[in-house]
């Protein structure tokens, strides 16, 4: 039987700047699973099609600059190719999809001023959204495609627990939310890098000073991070002011476009459902010369 080729995006970038470090080959990397080192037997930088999912938060602290994050994203457009397809959705206890993959810039527009007008009264469930999200459309993505989940938001979450589910929740009352390890798996198995654009308003900090989650509410009920999510997929997450949203997105899609692509046949045996780590690297050659450059990739995956 033969061993399936297994296929990752990396991001390499200036340590300093985040701008992304071209020029690389595969004798610059170094591959393991499960530390066992893995031979490079496919190798490309190149402008592979993007499969993209604006999620904006509908939450209330995020009301004064929600307009401004949903205009940056439709400003961004301008930006994709004629093969990138878009999708928008939002959130807030829940996820809800309200424009599917497309590539027809004028619905995807419009699907952003819609989500630009939107609000919600309830809290900020990200692992609940970040999973239903993704279970709903990541695999309708066209094939070959890189998938790529954006999430515009100010960063505040909510303790998942019982009680705020009921004080908090109302429209996931009677369900049982997703955890953040099931939202990690859900990334995970349909290969999509989480990224996030941060833009706090002054209900935020309020937010942020006022609130004091007890460590044990925390650890039974973990509410899911924004910066977790990416560091496990190879995402990334980048901060923003009203003024440069766009600039920032256009930043982020330089990344997502400047990633190199790697492939291997795995050298040993799982178990069937297993989790496979991936370690990659630079050589020390390649470190130096790049000023010790920054790899992130996703953290593995299951076969």
């Amino acid at each position: 039987m033969s061993v399936p080729l297994v296929v990752l995006d990396a991001v390499v970038s200036d340590r300093h700047t985040r701008q992304p470090v071209p020029g690389l080959s595969a004798k610059d990397f170094v591959l393991k699973e499960d530390d066992k080192l893995q031979t490079i037997s496919y190798f490309a930088q190149n402008r592979v099609p993007l499969s993209i999912v604006f999620m904006i938060d509908l939450t209330e602290t995020v009301k004064p600059v929600r307009s401004s994050l949903a205009a940056a994203a439709k400003e961004i457009l301008s930006h994709l190719g004629d093969a990138d397809e878009v999708a928008v959705a939002v959130f807030s206890s829940t996820g809800k999809v309200i424009l599917p993959f497309t590539t027809d810039r004028s619905k995807a527009r419009t699907a952003l001023e819609r989500a630009g007008k939107m609000s919600s009264n309830e809290g900020t469930f990200l692992n609940e959204a970040v999973y239903l999200v993704t279970a709903q459309l990541m695999s309708k993505a066209s094939v070959g495609n890189r998938k790529a989940l954006i999430c515009l938001t100010d960063g505040t979450v909510n303790i998942p627990s019982v009680q705020e589910q009921q004080a908090i929740g109302r429209s996931t009352l009677g369900i049982s939310l997703h955890t953040e390890e099931q939202a990690k798996l859900a990334l995970l198995q349909q290969g999509v890098a989480f990224n996030a654009i941060i833009e706090k308003s002054p209900l935020s900090y309020l937010v942020e000073v006022s609130r004091h989650p007890k460590p044990a509410d925390i650890k039974q009920y973990p509410p899911g991070n924004a910066k977790t999510f990416a560091s496990l997929t190879g995402g990334i997450v980048l901060e923003s002011g009203r003024s440069s949203g766009a600039a920032t997105l256009e930043l982020l899609l330089d990344d997502l476009r400047a990633r190199y692509t790697l492939g291997y046949r795995p050298s040993q045996e799982m178990p069937e459902n297993s989790f496979c780590h991936i370690q990659l690297t630079l050589t020390p050659e390649a470190l130096q010369s790049t000023g010790h450059a920054n790899v992130e990739t996703r953290a593995g995956y299951y076969r």
